[in-house]
């Protein structure tokens, strides 16, 4: 069993690869889900639970002064499982209970409960745990039959807090970068006339834009809205034809909509591939002020080097990026940062070279890897 807090769009693949594989060895799988709220339910990029191996629990969560804790719904799933395999979080009630019920064997033989494997970031990338949340986290990993980290940082994180070298391994954090693979192969015959008349839903009268970026992400705190937005009045004033592609939702998504209004932000609302692959045929630049996760990936696909911020709480896909190679992090205030990126602009062949640069690593890493990486745990616990 996979106790998830919800199955984000951007993961629905991943089950699925995850699910078929376990299955076709002639093992059931059930993911249990929570509710969706808060910042991520403004995204709107929840997969329904229609799915087959599906089951909704009555979850809840909420915030306890500056840390939120939460219950999926499913240690009534739990009894019945050979394997759980719970979100390392130091806020997750299932996680807590699954991890004591294999204790409680450990020191109890004669109570049975499942094999627990723990997966996620493995450190305090997103937010500031402090000594204790840590020590909590160290004691979770511990007391894990495995430990699958999100990169190979947290594989080295891991085992320097105690975790057992054969007990730890990177997944390798990704997405389905073959269909995004694809729909760039599909639109590389459209002129960038072709992708930003497709994108504009042939409403826009102008010519493509010289200089154009683009943003990928929710529109929420976690990604600094706001740094953009301030950015935005620069380039403004600055370079007024300069246009902006903003893929996404969110509960910021409001800070925008002066710039939208005079026409310098074009919002295309939540994005698929094929939007994502248009948006390369005319844009430089995959933007990210705030928290840099997984569009790291997707930008080498895309051949757009993330232009970011020393933002102190990057996810861990952040690790993949080369700063100065295939993507730039700037200055951390959004006046400075808005000239830099014009700076960039001025400079002959550097976008060029960072493009290239990007492209080189497009398909890494991969999905295959990161699926067999998951199943070979679920099999080897059983």
């Amino acid at each position: 069993m996979i106790v998830q807090p919800m199955i984000p769009g951007y993961r629905s693949e991943f089950f699925r690869r995850v699910v078929d594989r376990i299955q076709s060895s002639g093992n059931q799988v059930i993911v249990a889900t929570g509710v969706s709220s808060g910042e991520h339910a403004k995204r709107g990029d929840v997969a329904n639970d229609s799915l087959p191996w599906q089951r909704s629990g009555r979850g809840w969560g909420r915030f306890f002064g500056p840390m939120y804790v939460r219950y999926h719904g499913s240690v009534g799933f739990q009894r019945t499982a050979d394997v759980v395999v719970c979100e390392l979080a130091t806020g997750c009630i299932d996680t807590h209970v699954a991890l004591l019920r294999r204790a409680l064997t450990r020191w109890l033989p004669g109570i049975r409960s499942p094999r627990v494997i723990t997966w996620g970031h493995v450190g305090a990338y997103t937010r500031t745990h402090g000594t204790f949340l840590n020590a909590v986290e160290t004691i979770m990993m511990r007391a894990s039959d495995q430990v699958l980290a999100y990169t190979p940082k947290g594989v080295l994180d891991a085992r320097d807090r105690g975790v057992p070298q054969n007990r730890v391994r990177s997944l390798d954090n990704t997405v389905d970068l073959e269909a995004l693979q694809a729909a760039v192969d599909e639109v590389s015959v459209l002129s960038p006339s072709q992708a930003w008349s497709e994108l504009t839903s042939g409403a826009e009268q102008e010519t493509v834009p010289v200089r154009c970026v683009a943003y990928v992400g929710g529109l929420d705190r976690s990604k600094r809205v706001d740094f953009l937005a301030e950015a935005l009045e620069r380039w403004w004033q600055a370079d007024p034809q300069l246009r902006v592609l903003v893929g996404g939702a969110g509960a910021d998504a409001h800070l925008l909509d002066l710039a939208v209004q005079r026409g310098q932000v074009l919002r295309l609302g939540r994005v698929g591939d094929r939007e994502k692959a248009l948006m390369s045929r005319v844009a430089q630049f995959m933007l990210m002020p705030g928290r840099v996760g997984l569009v790291a990936v997707e930008s080498f696909v895309l051949a757009l080097p993330v232009v970011t911020t020393p933002h102190p709480y990057h996810a861990p896909e952040f690790d993949y990026l080369v700063p100065g190679t295939d993507s730039l992090v700037l200055t951390d205030e959004p006046t400075q940062w808005a000239d830099e990126i014009l700076d960039v602009y001025e400079q002959p062949g550097a976008i060029d070279r960072l493009r290239s640069a990007a492209r080189e690593r497009a398909g890494t890493p991969s999905m295959d890897h990161m699926v067999a990486t998951f199943v070979d745990a679920c099999e080897s616990a059983m």
